[in-house]
């Protein structure tokens, strides 16, 4: 009987105490400022040592007992498991594959409060099921949202996680190895951030992985903590490698002419995006959020902080599209012409469709001017904008590149408020903005603030003044001389010339010969329908012009 004890004795012993082995990687996500950096144990054994806040170890092999090992988290530089700060018997699997998310809170002043814990992830792989898919779950580990919903908007337009609470993992779903578009949603399907999901820039196609959701909602409310981050967990180990927040563009331009507002700063939520913008003046293109609602907030250049702001703007981005906001109006209500300060949003082009135009689009921002036309008078002899209403934009109007003759106009009384000259030669590929802006009324306007057509491209700087038209000189009496004219097949031209080129533009404003010129010049006019051209001569300083009649 003795003997049959030490049998069973013996037996339950080597039981107990049976050690398998597996491939485990622990990965760190927990924004509690006093976690930054961890070791984790498993029984008597420290297998991960200093592991830092969004970092995860390689997959290790571990040794662990098959009925059950006890993992402990403890400060970094421990000695072993005494004051852990977490322990618990975790069951693993024996020749498999684990992930291990730390995730939760130790101290005070995080919102909720949500205790230290971990999230097992068994039988996690490496490598996709399809080829050339991704294979992916997603981890929660965002304490102040609760349940997290993920919407991709580009390719599938489509929910792929429902509902994931916090310290929860998914089941892994397979994607093409294409680039995506995620909306973080909360549990009231409100979009939180959106990203930009690049599995093919990150080169993860026929690759498995977990992409965790680390930071939180509200910083300000969890120790002012990390935001938000939605990051790979890499199979190897190291640092999470972060995707980019998805973003669209947006450009400011101050045309309030209130001599208070002489310079304001700019806010978008409460963050300072832009300082001291001078009156007509403009930014460049600046990257917003986009998917959620951004507050972008107008504040006087003295302003100390967002508490300052004297107007706002919430608007919502549409991913990689681009928005023009203008400041216009006035703050003081004593001011001649007096129109309420407020902001003027649409969408804008960075460019033109094709090389040979110019993109314009026109606003607008002459407080006693409540509607204004727009007028060419030497090519296409029309209206180029026209009953613009103050405080409004057109939609683009794209201009052949040529020389043109612009006249401002108030289109109440079609009193002329100025002429210009604008040169679109090089233009084309282009877009630009003409914002009306000043005072038509002369005796309350002055140098700094009269009436005009003020010019803005995609850089930041000073918006600039249209040349004023004098009367574009006639290519007769300057020492050069066009003939025939009218003519049938071609035209010379003949002259002292340095450094000119020339251009001939059709009726309709298309341009259809060009080139440079040196002494005699004989242009064939063979190819051209009968009608009316423009010809036109410049140096890049000046310009002179001459209309051609061709008849067959």
């Amino acid at each position: 009987m003795k003997r049959l004890g030490v049998i069973i004795i013996c037996t339950l012993f080597f039981i107990l105490n049976t050690k398998a082995q597996t491939l485990l990687q622990i990965a760190h996500c927990s924004g509690d400022t006093a976690l930054s950096s961890v070791d984790v144990w498993l029984d008597s054994v420290r297998i991960a040592n200093d592991i830092d806040y969004r970092h995860s170890t390689n997959y290790r092999s571990v040794s662990f007992n098959s009925l059950g090992s006890v993992l402990s988290i403890t400060p970094s530089n421990s000695i072993d498991t005494t004051g852990a700060f977490f322990r618990d018997t975790v069951m693993l699997i024996e020749n498999s594959r684990h992930q291990i998310f730390l995730h939760g809170n130790v101290s005070g002043g995080y919102n909720p409060s949500v205790p230290l814990d971990i999230d097992m992830h068994l039988n996690s792989r490496v490598a996709s099921g399809t080829v050339d898919n991704s294979d992916v779950a997603f981890f929660n580990g965002i304490t102040d949202m609760g349940a997290m919903t993920l919407f991709e908007s580009s390719v599938v337009n489509d929910l792929i996680i429902l509902g994931l609470d916090h310290g929860h993992h998914s089941a892994y779903t397979s994607l093409e190895g294409l680039n995506y578009l995620i909306q973080l949603q909360d549990s009231a399907s409100s979009v939180l951030r959106e990203f930009k999901m690049s599995l093919a820039a990150f080169g993860l196609r026929d690759s498995a992985f977990t992409i965790a959701f680390t930071g939180f909602d509200s910083p300000s409310s969890n120790n002012n903590g990390a935001p938000i981050r939605m990051e790979l967990v890499p199979n190897q180990g190291g640092p999470f490698e972060s995707f980019s927040i998805a973003t669209a563009s947006i450009q400011v331009i101050h045309n309030s002419i209130d001599p208070g507002l002489s310079a304001i700063d700019i806010y978008s939520q409460e963050n300072l995006i832009t300082d001291n913008l001078n009156f007509r003046s403009g930014t460049s293109y600046l990257e917003i959020p986009s998917g959620i609602e951004t507050e972008i907030g107008i504040a006087r250049g003295s302003a100390t902080g967002v508490q300052d702001t004297l107007i706002s703007k919430t608007v919502s981005l549409t991913f990689d599209e681009s928005y023009i906001l203008v400041i216009q109006g006035m703050d003081d209500s004593s001011l001649p012409s007096f129109k309420p300060l407020s902001t003027l949003f649409f969408e804008s082009k960075l460019q033109a469709a094709t090389s040979s135009i110019t993109d314009i689009v026109a606003i607008n921002g002459c407080p006693d001017l409540l509607q204004i036309d727009i007028k060419e008078t030497s090519i296409i002899d029309d209206y180029i904008f026209q009953s613009l209403d103050y405080g409004t934009s057109s939609g683009y109007n794209p201009l052949p590149s040529s020389i043109y003759q612009i006249e401002l106009r108030n289109a109440v009384t079609n009193a002329l408020i100025k002429a210009y000259s604008v040169d679109l030669s090089d233009l084309g590929g282009t877009s630009k903005t003409w914002v009306i802006s000043g005072l038509s009324d002369t005796l309350i306007s002055d140098s700094t603030n009269n009436a005009g057509i003020w010019v803005h491209g995609n850089t930041s700087g000073k918006l600039v003044e249209m040349s004023n038209f004098t009367g574009i000189q006639s290519i007769k009496g300057n020492g050069i001389s066009v003939f025939p004219n009218p003519t049938s097949e071609f035209v010379y031209i003949k002259g002292k010339f340095n450094n000119h080129t020339y251009r001939i533009v059709s009726s309709s404003g298309v341009l259809v010969k060009s080139g440079s010129l040196n002494g005699l010049n004989q242009i064939s006019l063979e190819s051209l329908p009968s009608g009316q051209y423009h010809l036109q001569l410049t140096d890049g300083k000046s310009a002179k012009s001459e209309t051609i009649i061709l008849v067959r």
